[in-house]
């Protein structure tokens, strides 16, 4: 592990409102793909698997692309999140404050 992953997980421990649930949710999908990429990784090395070369290839470049979108499935929730927690600090003094 490095000081990133590390990081990562100190922030969600933390008492801030993000990264939340979803943000955990998208990482955890994250992981998901990497885990698939590791086998697909693996197969491509043994030549017992040699019949699944093609379909671990196709996978790779699937999760590689899925990696990346998780990242910004997460990102994209802290931003949310944040939005909906700037609103709850917005003025509420008269009726189309509040509304």
């Amino acid at each position: 592990m490095n000081e990133g992953y590390i990081s990562v997980l100190n922030d969600i421990a933390s008492k801030n409102a993000t990264p939340g649930g979803g943000a955990v949710a998208a990482l955890v999908l994250g992981h998901s793909y990497s885990l698939v990429s590791m086998v697909s990784r693996l197969t491509i090395g043994s030549e017992k698997w040699i019949e699944g070369h093609e379909i671990s290839n196709n996978l790779i470049e699937i999760c590689d692309n899925g990696i990346l979108n998780s990242i910004e499935l997460a990102e994209n929730d802290c931003n949310a999140f944040n939005g909906v927690m700037a609103s709850y600090k917005l003025p509420k003094t008269n009726e189309s404050e509040i509304s």
